[in-house]
């Protein structure tokens, strides 16, 4: 028999749990319209992208909040290939990809890179979302020493639009969009919260709501933004910044969470 008091109970805690994503996510909005108002002149990136011990705790909120309220859309633990990743290898713009599933990882190995491009992939199954919590852990295996290859999340995916949120090997992350095939604002920064130690695991994850992009590494946030991006898909790619060796990469534990745009 359903116990009435217990589903009250759990009604009540998704509804504390939205109320608070909605409170954190009015607490970046208003973060970032304050410092528009201070810099008019600065891109929407930088006029997002301020500090305070309140806004970082706001986001760490609207990140539990998701991760525990929205819909769980997809879970890939790379056991096999029930989402539709591609696999096999793939050629563009003389980038050479090989990916495979095994082991509860989604390998992928790229071949040497003679100059700057990126590659994204999306799962079959991906939806388009337009509030969404995205994670997946990255494992760096040998190659690019040098740090000229970034891996990670591609996100509102729809078209030529989209945005990317990836890590290198040599302790930095790169957060930026692509609008009708062109690069626009982005960060390219260091973080001590990047391990560089040899086969360590990185979690990386993607907040949006609304307008507003957080960008977390291990569950603390580095930056956050305001996108112009509608709604769309989220997968995973890699950005060569030049020329680049060959390199080799896991991806584990993807997981999307949303609600339909």
């Amino acid at each position: 028999m359903d116990n009435p008091t217990a589903a009250a109970l759990a009604r009540s805690t998704r509804q504390a749990a939205g109320t608070r994503s909605a409170q954190a996510t009015q607490a970046v909005l208003a973060a970032a319209a304050g410092t528009a108002t201070a810099a008019s002149q600065a891109t929407a990136w930088a006029q997002a992208n301020v500090t305070s011990t309140a806004e970082a705790q706001a986001t760490l909120q609207a990140i539990a909040a998701a991760e525990h309220t929205w819909p769980l859309r997809l879970h890939d633990s790379f056991q096999d290939d029930h989402v539709g990743w591609p696999q096999g290898q793939r050629q563009v713009l003389g980038h050479v990809l090989t990916r495979g599933i095994a082991g509860g990882r989604y390998h992928w190995e790229l071949a040497a890179v003679a100059g700057p491009g990126s590659l994204v992939e999306q799962p079959a199954q991906s939806p388009p979302l337009g509030d969404f919590y995205a994670a997946v852990s990255i494992q760096f295996g040998p190659g690019d020493d040098a740090g000229q290859l970034i891996y990670g999340l591609a996100y509102r995916l729809a078209g030529q639009d989209f945005g990317f949120f990836g890590l290198q090997k040599t302790k930095g992350y790169r957060a930026q969009e692509m609008q009708a095939g062109s690069e626009q604002n982005g960060e390219f920064q260091a973080s001590s919260l990047i391990n560089t130690r040899a086969g360590a695991v990185k979690r990386l994850a993607v907040l949006a709501q609304g307008q507003v992009v957080s960008l977390p590494i291990n569950d603390q946030r580095v930056t956050h933004y305001v996108t112009p991006l509608a709604p769309g898909a989220v997968g995973l790619g890699v950005v060569a910044l030049s020329s680049s060796p060959a390199d080799q990469v896991d991806f584990t534990d993807f997981e999307l969470r949303g609600l339909s745009p």
